[in-house]
């Protein structure tokens, strides 16, 4: 839009401003912070000293404050001259706005001075005393070591991101001369659509997954499971990843992410994992035929489930697609189960199945009727499971059995489409990320009283209440003197488990029972006392 518009902002998901050549109003900065609080997308394209002064009330009423004075620079980071500053990897955070991006570069960029606690340093510059900076007479200034000039945050129910550059969308410009526009030096061109695809998803309250690489996987988030990690940014995960195992990093995250790989674990890190999910925290593990579940075994045994890694893959002698390992099953191989909700079609390559899968459900099941074996060994898979879903503690888990499945470069039965986009492998995978992070009702149970008693005078009216996901949890009580044909309430938006009701304000009588409603803000549950108990005043 070449002028203000609020009817056009509201039309948006995603909202780019970028060398502003008039100051935001104190009314048009009120507009843009009340739409990204009810989920808009605003991704804010700065520069370096007067140039950003436009922009500057915009960013400052999020939080990202901008030196306005700096130039950075860098005296061995550089291309043509020292403020066209060069970010390689050890300067690019692992966040699904840098998916696919190795190296950005950054001409006559800014500084924040402070960013919001909340916010994620996306480009760090140097600390190795090379980082500086000029002002803007260009003339050097001095060392700004470990300065940001990229960073992300939510903001309410949207999202925010700054970069203090204009140069990866200029399509006109080149300016380190080497023939290319800025905007199609290296990995900027991804750098800014990845922007917009994490601040398209703004809206969705974000969940972070972690694809877990220190065990040298057989493929990574920024490798074959690249679509897959865009697939999730753009369903409103963030994704992030690491080479090397941080029990942080895995604690902050809502679902784990990790294929078997040429590396073992440990038993130190295994009850890291096996923490983790005890305490609320989601895994998806996926294994494969033979060595490729060697290792991802280990941590699925402390689930439950064991993979079979001796016997081969599965092979079908009907229902297979070009080659009898090439997999296809329709709902009659399904489990009733909310990840299989609009599933009627799954495919599976070389895929290695489950040997058992404790108290867990199995999701996708070999057909029983004799006509699966195993290439190895040429025995008889009956009913094994493919996928399994269970639970531990306050943690899901997810396993499959196909490392492939969430792949898109890989098209094994050469049919135009990888395995992820075969039949309704996307959905099988999206519903598995949703349900792994899925809110869960609160539980609640009236302990006193709760039937067979004779109460009078003030009492404690007392219950237990719970939530899977830790949310906080209010209540509202309510008696009934006519075995539930009508209630009245005790007391409302309660956070305690328990409350004084005076019986002396009702009269005596043995139909009286109490309920006991518990809200997590999105569900809600009740409870009712198991049996009628009396008042005798």
């Amino acid at each position: 839009m070449d002028s203000w518009s609020e009817s056009l902002i509201n039309a948006a998901d995603v909202l780019i401003l970028q060398w502003a050549g008039t100051v935001y109003s104190e009314p048009q900065v009120d507009f843009i912070e009340g739409w990204v609080s009810s989920g808009g997308g605003l991704f804010v394209l700065s520069e370096f000293g007067s140039l950003g002064n436009n922009l500057d009330p915009v960013t400052d009423r999020f939080g990202f404050m901008r030196n306005s004075t700096v130039i950075v620079s860098d005296s061995d980071d550089w291309e043509s001259y020292e403020r066209y500053v060069i970010y390689e990897s050890e300067n690019i955070a692992n966040h699904s706005v840098t998916l696919w991006t190795n190296r950005v570069e950054l001409a006559g960029g800014a500084a924040f001075d402070s960013i919001p606690e909340n916010a994620v340093p996306i480009i760090v510059r140097d600390v190795d005393g090379t980082a500086g900076w000029y002002n803007e007479s260009i003339l050097y200034v001095g060392q700004w070591n470990g300065s940001i000039s990229a960073a992300v945050a939510p903001y309410g129910m949207g999202r925010v991101s700054v970069v203090l550059d204009t140069t990866i969308i200029d399509n006109l410009n080149d300016w380190n001369s080497d023939g290319l526009k800025n905007y199609f030096e290296y990995n900027n061109d991804e750098f800014a659509i990845n922007n917009v695809r994490w601040l398209f998803a703004a809206g969705i309250e974000e969940k972070i997954v972690l694809f877990e690489e220190s065990n040298a996987p057989l493929d990574y988030a920024n490798g074959y499971y690249y679509e897959f990690a865009l697939m999730l940014t753009l369903n409103g995960f963030t994704v992030k990843w690491e080479s090397a195992f941080q029990s942080t990093l895995i604690n902050e995250a809502d679902v784990v992410f990790i294929a078997d790989g040429t590396l073992a674990y440990d038993p130190p890190e295994i009850a890291v994992l096996n923490n983790y999910v005890i305490d609320g925290g989601s895994l998806f593990l996926l294994g494969d035929t033979t060595f490729l579940s060697d290792h991802i075994d280990a941590i699925a045994n402390e689930f439950g489930l064991v993979y079979n890694t001796t016997a081969g893959n599965i092979e079908e002698s009907d229902d297979y697609d070009t080659y009898n390992a090439y997999l296809v099953y329709n709902q009659s191989n399904f489990a009733i189960h909310p990840i299989m909700e609009g599933v009627e079609r799954m495919e599976f390559d070389l895929c290695t199945a489950f040997e058992s899968i404790g108290t867990g459900t199995a999701l996708v099941v070999a057909d029983d009727d004799g006509t699966v074996t195993w290439s190895g060994t040429g025995t008889i898979v009956d009913g094994l499971a493919l996928a399994v879903a269970t639970t531990k503690g306050k943690g899901r888990v997810v396993a499959i059995s196909d490392i492939n499945l969430p792949m898109v470069h890989y098209d094994s039965e050469g049919d135009g489409y990888g395995v992820m986009l075969d039949s309704d492998n996307d959905v099988f995978l999206a519903n598995t990320f949703i349900w792994l992070t899925a809110n869960r009702a609160p539980g609640v149970e009236v302990d006193s009283p709760n039937g067979g008693e004779t109460v009078a005078g003030e009492i404690a009216v007392s219950w237990t209440g719970g939530d899977l996901d830790d949310d906080a949890l209010t209540y509202s009580v309510f008696y009934s003197d006519d075995l539930g044909g009508s209630w009245t309430s005790i007391g409302n938006g309660l956070s305690d488990t328990e409350v004084q009701w005076n019986t002396t304000l009702v009269d005596n009588g043995q139909d009286y029972l109490i309920r006991v409603v518990a809200s997590d803000g999105e569900f809600t549950i009740e409870d009712i006392s198991d049996g009628n108990f009396t008042v005798d005043n």
